[in-house]
């Protein structure tokens, strides 16, 4: 009998407190019912499954319950997204634990921060998705049809110490989701008039002090791309509102258009 999943990979990631279900072969699809809740870090279990399902994927739960965060980074857009994010605030750190998905994309994995973090997708960009509580992420060696390269697989040589001890998710990130929750009755999703939304993102970037000001801005000028509304207004209203934080020409020009790429 063939097994998709050997137990010395369901055992590093058990070790890791990282708690899987299993997936339909070649698919996606959760094969057991309220599978966020059954989810386990028991070997005795996913052995169990393994046995049940021979060819079975297997898929991590993301946020507290595991203790780690994704960013899910689709090609091709995903990547010019995470360049821009990568060039407004921090490179992301090259020892970064990160899983190659079958579209070509990545799965780069942090430690998730102390207070949980809602899932996010395109909060920073089209094509990258933040994925923490309520979410999940197939793991390698899972294999799916739908796509050119298959197959799930690590980056990294030596990927059981990276496991055990991801990198904590960085800081700008935390931010860009916290802006997001604290804007959301203001702002909502650009639903509202032109103008409210308008004014709702104008009168919270103006009340950023040292600090949130590159994000925030960032933030404000990915609503309004999203919201279909173009650099020209971004500039003139939300560069208006981050020059009274203090926040120079230059550097307001430059964050902007890192949004709208």
């Amino acid at each position: 009998m063939k097994y998709r999943f050997h137990p010395k990979a369901l055992e590093v990631y058990a070790s890791a407190g990282w708690r899987l279900y299993p997936c339909a072969p070649r698919q996606k699809k959760p094969l057991i019912e309220n599978y966020h809740e059954r989810a386990t870090n028991d070997m005795e279990q996913l052995l169990a499954w393994r046995e049940q399902w021979p060819d079975a994927n297997f898929a991590v739960v993301t946020g507290q319950a595991s203790g780690i965060v994704a960013l899910d980074i689709d090609a091709p857009y995903g990547l010019s997204a995470l360049r821009a994010l990568e060039e407004a605030f921090l490179p992301l750190d090259v020892d970064s634990l990160i899983q190659a998905t079958p579209n070509a994309g990545w799965h780069v994995i942090f430690k998730a921060p102390e207070q949980p973090l809602p899932s996010r997708p395109k909060l920073l960009g089209w094509g990258v998705e933040l994925r923490a509580e309520k979410a999940s992420i197939l793991l390698a060696p899972s294999f799916v049809d739908d796509s050119e390269y298959k197959t799930y697989a690590w980056t990294l040589h030596d990927v059981e110490r990276y496991i055990a001890s991801p990198q904590p998710l960085p800081q700008w990130i935390v931010d860009l989701v916290r802006h997001a929750e604290a804007t959301k009755p203001a702002v909502g999703t650009l639903k509202a008039s032109r103008e409210a939304s308008i004014n709702g993102l104008v009168n919270w970037l103006s009340n950023q002090v040292e600090g949130n000001r590159n994000a925030a801005l960032y933030w404000c000028a990915k609503r309004m791309r999203e919201g279909g509304l173009p650099m020209s207004e971004a500039m003139l209203h939300l560069g208006s509102a981050a020059r009274k934080t203090g926040l120079q020409d230059k550097e307001i020009e430059r964050t902007i258009r890192s949004a709208y790429k």
